[in-house]
């Protein structure tokens, strides 16, 4: 009866909650929880943040099977049952959750029946659950085949720049295309989760200064991450999300800002003064353009970046030099009609008050560096 309903339930699980392909996931490897990598959206690998979880409920399994075992019924080997029955229902919820390390559960769980088998001289048995752990090593090994060959190369794209050190204002230096060194937080917000090497690598920096936008939190946990907290006014989590990070969540019920803005502040009252934020883009194009217009606001508190899947925007004001290479796309976006100069770009500006979004963007670096003057407020935007 138990492994029927678990059939049904896997079935629905599977159905409802197979991820596009144009959009895997993204999950932490067992094997080595200091990498992250692009997964197979249909076999991605364990989390290890379960672990713990899953070990404590495989001990209270086997210690209520092999009770009930030894005390109602006359199995001559209550104790290897319970450890075998206990390791199916562990399995089984994992192939329902498509995690990668079923496999290992049941070549464990028919290696041990096998054995069990022979014991008792039923021979037939004992041979058929060989089998099924042979089967169980070509299967852990044909999705960890899958896993690596899905994952990501760091390798920078044709016409990107390379890794490179995006400098503006003193001590303000954020590093493009590498690991970011000097920031105090990351902040994930609910537009497409990031996928550019440049960003899985910060997340995995700073995994362990997350703050998370109440929208962005499942795709966070599936792609292995716990964020330090979650933030907004709980609308946009599920159940289920929501018991995962109830202790981390905090709840703000204020409906005359975004969730963007409230895990900002958030991050100020933590006294981070160094903050990147990523997935602020895709999705909804005046959620993109709302939140890029919000880096003009948050400048005036803290050292702020933003990086998509395509570049990195970040405000600037005074005279400001940022590191680039030859070729490297630049767009600049004016908050206000300061006039803006721009230097050691193709097309440079002296001095030219900017009436439209459009009047500065689309322009292209000629060195390793180049200088943007205003008295105002600009958003400086640098392509991969």
């Amino acid at each position: 009866m138990y492994y029927m309903l678990a059939c049904i339930y896997g079935w629905y699980c599977w159905k409802k909650n197979a991820p596009s392909e144009s959009d895997p996931q993204i999950i932490r490897l067992l094997s080595h929880p200091e990498r992250s990598r692009r997964i197979s959206p249909r076999f991605p690998l364990f989390p290890l943040h379960l672990i713990w979880k899953l070990l404590a409920i495989f001990v209270c399994l086997y210690v209520l099977i092999a009770w009930i075992l030894a005390s109602q019924t006359d199995s001559p080997v209550p104790y290897v049952d319970a450890l075998t029955a206990a390791l199916s229902i562990v399995g089984m919820w994992l192939l329902t959750h498509r995690y990668a390390e079923q496999w290992l559960i049941w070549l464990v769980s028919n290696t041990i029946s096998a054995c069990l088998y022979c014991w008792m001289a039923l021979y037939p048995t004992s041979i058929l659950y060989l089998i099924y752990a042979i089967v169980a090593i070509f299967g852990f090994r044909k999705w960890k085949k899958m896993a690596d060959r899905e994952a990501p190369s760091n390798s920078p794209k044709g016409g990107e720049c390379p890794p490179l050190e995006g400098a503006g204002g003193g001590e303000k230096a954020f590093i493009i295309g590498k690991q970011i060194r000097n920031i105090d937080a990351i902040i994930l917000a609910a537009g497409d989760f990031p996928t550019h090497p440049a960003a899985l690598q910060m997340l995995e920096h700073y995994r362990d200064r997350i703050i998370c936008c109440d929208g962005a939190a499942k795709a966070l946990l599936q792609a292995g991450y716990y964020p330090q907290a979650v933030v907004g006014d709980g609308d946009s989590l599920s159940p289920e999300t929501h018991n995962a990070v109830s202790n981390r969540f905090i709840c703000n019920p204020d409906q005359e800002t975004n969730d963007l803005t409230k895990a900002f502040h958030y991050a100020l009252s933590q006294n981070y003064r160094k903050i990147l934020i990523l997935g602020a883009t895709g999705k909804r194009e005046d959620h993109t353009l709302g939140n890029i217009s919000l880096l003009a606001d948050y400048m005036d508190h803290a050292e702020v970046s933003m990086m998509t899947n395509y570049g990195t925007f970040t405000p600037a004001t005074g005279n400001t030099v940022f590191t680039s290479c030859p070729g490297q796309q630049i767009s600049v976006f004016c908050m206000d009609q300061s006039p803006l100069t721009l230097r050691g770009l193709k097309w440079p500006l002296e001095n030219r008050k900017i009436s439209r979004w459009w009047q500065a963007t689309l322009n292209e670096a000629l060195s390793d560096h180049f200088e943007v003057i205003t008295s105002g407020k600009v958003i400086v935007y640098q392509a991969f």
